[in-house]
């Protein structure tokens, strides 16, 4: 299988709806929305890139956490996603997502489900609160994947392995007073990777094994 190239970009850009939010538990005095909206591999984030905002709305006293499941359809193909996150007093996250990729419409009956495991430490600054400082809120993250059906598809393309663990260092600022008086978050998110389409397709490959570099942009505004 042929990997992703050493250095890709992925944009997503949100309208970051206060009712998309995940289910939202725990301490709760941080802005709504600020604990992320939803990210498929588990992790607090929007949509498939991970941010540098810890889970939950709870504040450095607090304990927080939040739960979700979405489903995405991308032509003929569906992936099903669930899984929660915790934060423990907006410094640490742990999070666990159980994913399904949905292969009916191609080959009956087969799907393939990925296991996500996923560690994220804040190490400076505070998207929200830092509003005189320029510089963003910094996390790093490991999140490890577990392809529960690789010897069927992921094998036949070529993948090497059924796991692997996914590295990144995401950088998130949120600007309270954006354009059209609204509150604008901007996130970049810079990825290492040995993983075939997220590892539903497996890791590495035969014609290339080594990590990815994934630069991942996004950008979201709160319309409430």
């Amino acid at each position: 299988m042929k990997s992703p190239s050493r250095m890709s970009i992925r944009v997503c850009v949100l309208l970051a709806l206060i009712g998309a939010a995940p289910l939202a538990v725990g301490g709760s005095n941080r802005l709504l929305a600020t604990g992320g909206v939803m990210q498929i591999e588990g992790s607090a984030g929007g949509g498939a890139v991970p941010w540098a905002l810890i889970a939950g709305l709870g504040t450095d006293a607090q304990i927080g956490g939040s739960a979700f499941c979405t489903k995405v359809h991308v032509q003929k193909f569906e992936l099903a996603s669930c899984g929660l996150a915790i934060g423990f007093h907006d410094r640490v996250e742990i999070s666990y997502a159980r994913q399904r990729f949905d292969l009916d419409e191609i080959i009956p009956g087969e799907s393939i489900g990925v296991d996500v495991a996923g560690i994220k430490i804040r190490a400076f600054g505070d998207a929200v609160y830092d509003q005189d400082r320029w510089y963003p809120q910094l996390s790093v993250g490991a999140q490890y994947k577990r392809n529960k059906d690789f010897d069927f598809v992921p094998a036949l393309l070529g993948a090497r392995d059924d796991a692997d663990i996914d590295l990144y260092v995401a950088a998130t600022k949120v600007y309270l007073a954006g354009p059209f008086s609204r509150t604008w978050l901007m996130n970049g998110t810079l990825r290492a990777t040995r993983g075939n389409q997220f590892g539903i397709l497996g890791f590495g490959g035969d014609r290339k094994d080594g990590r990815s570099l994934n630069l991942e942009l996004s950008a979201a505004m709160f319309v409430t």
